[in-house]
């Protein structure tokens, strides 16, 4: 269970690292049409395929822990919570972000249509849902694996309590 739960932190740390640094650092606010467009364009071709499979790994892996860990109720509740979190943030993407991101991919930058800044603001505000979604899941993840590490899984399997301070 030990390593399940070291990969869904790196997994659930790069989706949730990746969505904040394009939040905190791809703002396209201030940026003309063809460096806005060229910039998502570059990004939908790194992260469009590979984002969405970590985050699928990630809600896997958060569930296994979660059935590991099923009789410690707040852990089970910690657990199923953030791979919920998780699945928010991957549905965001899927059903809101990639069919802008398709879009987005049949313009040329030198000349992009008229609608380009709805569609880029409309990709942000479904952005930040995902990111604060992402983010949480993780935070939950992250606490989880600290807060119900294995031992205390098999010690209040074993003894029917759960001492955290162990």
């Amino acid at each position: 269970m030990k390593i399940i739960r070291i990969l869904a932190l790196i997994t659930g740390g790069l989706i949730a690292g990746s969505m904040f640094g394009i939040w905190r650092g791809y703002n396209p606010s201030g940026l003309s049409a063809a460096a806005s467009v060229e910039q998502h364009q570059q990004a939908i071709r790194g992260l469009n395929v590979l984002l969405p499979v970590l985050g699928a790994l990630t809600i896997v892996l958060t569930i296994a822990i979660a059935v590991h860990v099923r009789r410690t109720r707040m852990a089970l509740l910690t657990f199923v919570v953030a791979a919920l979190l998780f699945a928010v943030s991957g549905i965001v993407t899927r059903a809101r972000n990639q069919p802008i991101n398709r879009i987005v991919m049949g313009w040329d930058a030198r000349t992009p249509p008229r609608e380009w800044l709805g569609l880029r603001e409309t990709w942000w505000h479904w952005h930040l849902i995902r990111t604060f979604t992402g983010m949480a899941g993780f935070f939950l993840l992250a606490g989880g694996v600290v807060l119900w590490p294995d031992h205390v899984d098999r010690d209040q399997a074993e003894t029917g309590h759960s001492d955290t301070m162990a």
